[in-house]
């Protein structure tokens, strides 16, 4: 794998349909021993099977008409919700309806092919600064121009991305600070008639300009036009909230490997949580958070369910669930059939649970808790005799 600042590897994406022979055997694939997890959190880089692959189980319109009436298939969809619910493993791909054939993904999984070597050229509306539905258009019509005439001059590696590239021109414009978005209206992170309207214009002007803006460079029209990426990076840059992601935590203790090669602790306030909270008025207790929508996580399903509706690629989005035995992530069958109802309107969905990797990076505290230590760093070891826990 390619690394990433010298210390992280670069993700990759496997699926397999869901009535392939060895599905049973790659369901169970990232069930990591015991000794493997100790040793991971102790050095992340430790090996693991399909360590840094995000898995996902392929449904195909066949997976959705055998589980109206075969108790076999339920009870294999009901294995494998156990299983996201505990180790946040495997997740679903959705391949139905046209997209049926477009059943390749990125890393990330917002961008969906049916051909190798496709690529995609993506970006983001930063959907909390933009003021009215008028400058949306304005911004859409931009944001499709710019990437657009961005198939024509980036590089790639082989030929082949370049004989895919000149077919399809596909392109994935995105959006993040949704959760502020909402917040600044005091809408909470669900959706509502003024969301899907404004969301109904960005849908179609981009489709507009990308049939307009290629006739005008008398190319072909992109084959895809939205996607939702999970914008992290340049979510943290753009100073708002990532992708359709709600706030991770209005307040939480961080985890992070310094230049000097030692783990540390810093106490952090959400940027965008610290704004609201400090130049409008929001309530720390107001804000809804992925901590508090873990408890129910149809809530967040539903969101991305409405989202998807917009976009004709995916989207890129983790919903965050309690650990396993705690309220809220108890009883697998009840996720199991609420995901099922919308399911089908997805192209993908993953699940994570709290605590279910060796070296989590972020703890969600309490707001106040925060406040006191913001800007404190401590080293692993000043942590653990912080929390009462010191060798001697």
């Amino acid at each position: 794998f390619v690394m990433a600042g010298g210390k992280r590897r670069s993700a990759l994406w496997a699926g397999l349909v869901w009535n392939h022979p060895d599905i049973e055997d790659f369901i169970k694939a990232k069930n990591w021993s015991i000794d493997v997890k100790a040793m991971k959190e102790r050095d992340f880089s430790y090996p693991a099977s399909l360590d840094m692959t995000n898995i996902s189980v392929r449904l195909d319109s066949n997976f959705f008409k055998e589980i109206k009436s075969n108790p076999e298939v339920w009870e294999f969809y009901y294995r494998i919700c156990k299983n996201m619910c505990k180790t946040g493993e495997p997740g679903f791909s959705v391949d139905v309806g046209d997209q049926a054939n477009h059943i390749l993904r990125n890393p990330c999984t917002e961008i969906v092919s049916d051909t190798d070597s496709d690529c995609c050229n993506l970006g983001s509306i930063n959907l909390s600064r933009i003021e009215s539905l008028a400058e949306l258009e304005d911004v859409t019509r931009i944001g499709i121009r710019f990437l657009y005439k961005g198939t024509f001059v980036s590089w790639l590696p082989h030929p082949d991305f370049e004989e895919v590239r000149k077919r399809y021109r596909r392109i994935g414009l995105g959006l993040m600070g949704l959760h502020e978005w909402c917040i600044s209206r005091d809408q909470t992170y669900e959706p509502s008639g003024k969301l899907g309207r404004w969301l109904s214009t960005w849908q179609g002007v981009s489709d507009d300009e990308a049939t307009k803006f290629a006739k005008t460079c008398h190319d072909v029209r992109p084959i895809a036009v939205r996607a939702v990426a999970p914008t992290g990076t340049i979510g943290i840059i753009g100073e708002t909230t990532t992708g359709i992601e709600p706030i991770f935590c209005v307040a939480y203790k961080r985890r992070f490997l310094d230049k000097d090669g030692a783990w540390k602790f810093s106490y952090v306030i959400d940027p965008t949580a610290d704004r609201l909270i400090t130049q409008k008025g929001v309530s720390p207790d107001q804000i809804e958070d992925s901590q508090s929508l873990a408890k129910n996580v149809e809530k967040r399903i539903s969101m991305q369910a409405f989202v998807q509706d917009f976009v004709d690629q995916a989207i890129s989005s983790t919903i965050n669930v309690p650990e396993w035995g705690e309220y809220g992530n108890s009883t697998a069958r009840k996720f199991a059939e609420v995901l099922l109802t919308y399911l089908p309107r997805l192209r993908g969905i993953t699940v994570y649970p709290d605590g279910a990797r060796p070296g989590q990076p972020i703890t969600s505290i309490k707001y106040e808790t925060a406040k006191k230590h913001k800007d404190t760093i401590l080293a692993e070891a000043e942590e653990r005799c912080n929390a009462g826990v010191c060798g001697i």
